[in-house]
């Protein structure tokens, strides 16, 4: 029997292989239906369609080989997403909600019929 302890963690893997024969082995932070995000040296974002997916013992490893530009081109844009999340936070104000108003039309058959009542108590 295995227990929890012997069990391998199960993590998913960004292998990056650069045409100038550099390569950068990542974990990978975050995947959603357009990109995947990837924590190296560096980060990246890189579209879904772009890598290549295995499984592993351990996970998925998601495979990219590309060329050096594209590859600053994937840091740019992790650079990139990660200063707008920053600039949204930073920037963030709750929405203004409108204030309550009192509306009139419950009231309005109400107060016509206290006046008419009044008047034909005066007369």
């Amino acid at each position: 029997m295995i227990t929890k302890q012997q069990q391998p963690e199960v993590r998913d893997t960004l292998v990056v292989l650069k045409d100038d024969g550099t390569s950068d082995i990542c974990k990978v932070k975050e995947i959603n239906h357009e990109r995947l995000l990837a924590q190296g040296e560096t980060e990246y974002s890189i579209p879904n369609g772009d890598v290549r997916t295995y499984i592993s013992k351990r996970g998925r490893v998601f495979l990219l080989a590309a060329d050096v530009d594209y590859v600053a081109n994937c840091k740019r844009l992790a650079e990139l997403e990660k200063s707008t999340i920053f600039r949204d936070l930073a920037e963030y104000e709750p929405p203004i909600l409108p204030e309550p108003k009192a509306e009139l039309s419950k009231y309005i058959p109400w107060i016509v019929v206290v006046i008419f009542g009044f008047m034909l108590c005066v007369k």
